[in-house]
């Protein structure tokens, strides 16, 4: 006997099912979840979000999901999209992140370059100036 009603849904909350274990739930449960655990988090769809400006229904963002669009986007996941992004994809995304900085403020990290040599220049540590910075120091 299936544990579903003839639409294909569960049963209500608290109705009894003959039959139906939780058991054979947690097992269908888990069939239907497991394509999803081999994606990896993304912050895409906040940069497309930002981009575009306002909801899929054409209204402006709210304040709570502007809120919510920055701190993904500023987020290490948001920094991670930037990074491995290439050529003119990489562009747009850095100049939609630069926005959002400049919207939330200072002390924002930016992310880093995945071009060899841009990112190797040498930077003065505190304390280490007209000396090399030993590697514990970095």
């Amino acid at each position: 006997m299936s544990d579903e009603t003839e639409d294909g849904a569960y049963p209500a909350r608290g109705r009894a099912v003959r039959g139906a274990n939780s058991r054979e739930y947690v097992a269908r449960m888990r069939a239907t979840l497991a394509p999803l655990a081999s994606q990896q988090p993304s912050a895409r769809w906040a940069f497309e979000l930002i981009a575009r400006g306002k909801a899929k229904n054409g209204r402006s963002l709210t304040h709570e999901a502007r809120r919510v669009v920055l701190d993904a986007v500023l987020s290490p996941a948001g920094r991670a999209c930037v990074e491995d992004a290439q050529g003119s994809e990489r562009t747009r995304l850095l100049a939609l992140y630069e926005a959002a900085a400049r919207e939330r403020g200072a002390g924002v990290a930016m992310p880093r370059s995945r071009e060899p040599g841009e990112d190797d220049e040498e930077r003065d540590f505190e304390g280490t100036e007209g000396k090399e910075a030993t590697h514990a120091q970095r």
